[in-house]
């Protein structure tokens, strides 16, 4: 039987736990691009970004 990769079975994220941060980064930039939002929440949302990139970097 083949292993299922988890999150604490190596260096490498699931394709399904990967592709759903990617998306949320997506998601994330796209309402920064929109124009819409406060400094402050830009930053925030930046910061969201750069936290959900430490995750797939370090998993």
């Amino acid at each position: 039987m083949a292993e299922r990769l988890t999150f604490n079975s190596g260096p490498f994220l699931e394709n399904s736990v990967r592709d759903s941060i990617e998306a949320e980064i997506k998601a994330l930039q796209k309402r920064i691009d929109s124009g819409n939002l406060s400094e402050k929440e830009v930053a925030c949302y930046q910061r969201r970004i750069e936290r959900l990139n430490n995750q797939l970097i370090k998993k």
